[in-house]
């Protein structure tokens, strides 16, 4: 192989190392607890069909833009589903997400008569909007006096 050979080729190792950091960043833009968070709650709400593209595991919230998901950077800061007809139950883990600061989940069919998760409210959350569903019983919303 000549001089112009090996050039070509380190051309294109060149190319190809500067390609795949690229990619690989784009692919986990998003937090993982974010991601974490948000496949269970897309879990536990049925993995309804509605809600494109939402996925049972992994993504990338941020840089797929998942519907109803709002992000700043590589973290969720809101998450606003309102008036889609969705059931099941919030997720259990959705207070690792640090960065949420506003859930709107109103107006779904979303409890069953479950109480509000325990954990959900974190001390950064702004707004937090959940009429319209079947989960304020037994005194659940005095959980959040944090809110």
């Amino acid at each position: 192989m000549g001089r112009l050979g090996w050039v070509a080729w380190l051309l294109v190792v060149l190319c190809c190392g500067a390609w795949t950091p690229r990619q690989i960043l784009v692919a986990a833009a998003t937090d993982a607890n974010d991601v974490t968070a948000l496949n269970t709650l897309f879990t536990s709400m049925n993995s309804p069909g509605q809600l494109q593209g939402w996925k049972v595991n992994g993504g990338d919230p941020c840089g797929e833009s998942w519907q109803g998901v709002t992000c700043s950077g590589s973290s969720v800061t809101a998450i606003k589903l309102p008036s889609l007809g969705l059931s099941g139950n919030l997720a259990y883990n959705l207070n690792s997400m640090d960065s949420l600061v506003e859930l709107d989940m109103s107006q779904n069919n979303l409890g069953g008569g479950q109480q509000i998760p325990y954990n959900l409210p974190n001390k950064k959350f702004e707004r937090l909007n959940l009429a319209g569903n079947q989960i304020f019983r037994n005194g659940a919303i005095l959980n959040f006096h944090n809110v």
